[in-house]
């Protein structure tokens, strides 16, 4: 009695009320993933009662494989008999009716359900998630485009969605939201809004818009989403983009824009760093051309010192090792100007723990003594800052950043690349939304 319990588990519900279990194969493999299990079921032998006054009489099986659950790791099939009936004075075969799987797919409707959903709620590949459960990859991706998903119908009904490119969904709106671009398909763009509240899970996806431009998000998004939808958003977060700060003007004019500070801190690391790039090539000339190099007490040339003192331009000096600290007091005293750029690199950061007044006033002073330096990179850094100084220090009202926004663009692109290439640009996006809109 237990054991016909564990094979009732084991089989799709109601297999046993129909049919009896009349076969057990195993194949070989050289690995346990390659080797499979065949259960046979076999149709009882009950007469059809839908000819109760005519002659029936049995003319075989017709034979049907349904791939089920994999058992403890191999792959899975039940092979179905079920008995075809010539009735007299009825045309052709008679075979009773049932629904042992799903249609135009060789799934149980158990596993098919699984699979679905599986596919649905994990940012994977299809072929990916196929091996796992030992089915064919291509198979799979094909049963799922025009069975097991709603794929067609929504590419039906969205038509002109698809065709644009054009995602937005006015219920993800939030007051807290990100903006960014992201390139997929050959690099090309995309405006990606997000809600922070979310947290990168499903919902979080507030709009996906092919371009980069007003002319093409604004409408967009007026289109779909409401004014009073528009009017809750209260701090939008972004790169110092001019394209990212007309859009949510355009769409949120009541929100706070925030430039992202890591965006802010980059740019004049990157202005650091061509200074040093800079006297490095002009070592590398001279070195190229003395009879003898220069060596330091540290054992560094001038072309080694200034490429080896590239990461340690990135921390404070309370974070230097020991022999970072030995080479910086090198660096500083044969490069002065490399000195003065990262004192004026390090003090910009305490711009972001200051209040909004004393903010404002810093980052000014900051940018007036940047530009009498005359450090030609870090001079043009200054005034992208200056230019953006307001969203700059709106980060200290809420201390928003667009990591968020940014993780979520990694997201994207981590599942586009899992997809080993995609072919069909629509169902992507339909697997994309299903995930996180």
């Amino acid at each position: 009695m237990k054991l016909e319990k564990l094979v009732r588990k084991m089989l799709p519900p109601g297999s046993l009320e129909q049919f009896d279990l009349t076969g057990f194969e195993e194949e070989a493999g050289e690995e346990i993933f390659e080797e499979k299990y065949y259960i046979e079921l076999t149709e009882k032998l009950y007469k059809p009662q839908d000819f109760p006054d005519c002659h029936v009489e049995q003319k075989g099986y017709s034979i049907k494989r349904i791939a089920d659950f994999p058992l403890r790791g191999r792959k899975t099939t039940i092979v179905y008999k079920r008995r075809k009936w010539k009735v007299e004075g009825h045309p052709g075969i008679y075979m009773r009716p049932m629904e042992i799987n799903v249609e135009g797919v060789k799934l149980s409707h158990e596993f098919a359900f699984f699979l679905t959903r599986k596919i649905d709620k994990q940012a994977r590949g299809i072929t990916e998630i196929a091996e796992d459960f030992r089915l064919n990859g291509n198979t799979l991706y094909k049963q799922y485009k025009h069975h097991l998903s709603d794929f067609t119908d929504v590419l039906e009904k969205k038509k002109k969605e698809y065709k644009d490119r054009s995602f937005v969904f006015p219920e993800n709106f939030g007051p807290r939201m990100g903006i960014d671009e992201t390139g997929l398909f050959g690099g090309e763009l995309y405006t990606v809004l997000i809600n922070k509240e979310k947290q990168g899970k499903k919902g979080a996806l507030a709009a996906i818009i092919k371009g980069t431009s007003a002319s093409a998000v604004v409408p967009a998004i007026r289109k779909s989403v409401s004014v009073e939808k528009r009017m809750m958003i209260q701090e939008m977060t972004m790169d110092m983009a001019n394209s990212m700060q007309w859009i949510t003007s355009e769409i949120a004019p009541n929100a706070t824009k925030t430039f992202d500070r890591f965006h802010v801190e980059r740019l004049v690391y990157d202005a650091m760093q061509d200074v040093r790039v800079r006297y490095r090539w002009e070592a590398l000339e001279k070195e190229a051309e003395a009879d003898r190099v220069q060596v330091f007490e540290n054992g560094d040339t001038h072309k080694q010192l200034l490429a080896r003192s590239r990461y340690l331009l990135f921390k404070r000096t309370i974070y230097w090792t020991d022999s970072q600290a030995k080479r910086a007091r090198i660096l500083f005293r044969e490069y002065p100007e490399i000195k003065k750029t990262y004192d004026y690199v390090m003090s910009l950061k305490n711009v972001f723990s200051l209040p909004f007044n004393q903010a404002r006033q810093y980052l000014e002073d900051w940018c007036k003594a940047v530009a009498k330096s005359a450090i030609r990179e870090l001079v043009i850094a200054a005034k992208t800052i200056a230019n953006h100084a307001t969203g700059i220090i709106n980060f200290t009202l809420n201390k928003e950043t667009n990591a968020a926004t940014e993780n979520f663009n990694a997201k994207i692109k981590d599942f586009f690349h899992r997809l080993r290439g995609v072919n069909d640009h629509d169902l992507f996006f339909y697997r994309l939304l299903k995930l996180y809109a």
